[in-house]
């Protein structure tokens, strides 16, 4: 993570479902006005499918992907990447669609602010 950092991912989970479906994901910078490219992982595309390690059906993880970001804060050697993951105070705002059990779907919304880039 400290030679290619990416966003803090959001962990979704919803015991009472066997399964859910996450779509319409929206991840943004509220401060500059952009959206912030994700990647989602879930059951149907775990890496780690079929090992002790595989995510069950009703998790998933929305990671936010920050190569382009030139969020950091600090000066960072030639060997390190030259993003530091999202930037530091920054407010954002997630928003996506749950399907539970193929059955019932709702909307989520949340926002959330970053501390300091230490790094």
């Amino acid at each position: 993570m400290r030679t290619d950092p990416i966003g803090q991912p959001v962990y979704i989970s919803m015991p009472s479902a066997d399964k859910i479906k996450v779509s319409n994901i929206k991840f943004r910078d509220t401060q500059r006005n952009t959206d912030v490219p994700i990647q989602l992982i879930d059951f149907d595309n775990d890496p780690y499918s079929n090992t002790n390690y595989e995510l069950p059906k009703n998790e998933a993880f929305i990671l936010p992907l920050t190569d382009a970001l030139k969020s950091c804060e600090v000066k960072r050697r030639a060997d390190q990447s030259q993003q530091c993951g999202l930037y530091g105070n920054t407010k954002y705002q997630v928003s996506f669609d749950i399907l539970v059990d193929n059955q019932a779907s709702e909307t989520q919304s949340f926002t959330f602010t970053t501390g300091q880039v230490n790094y």
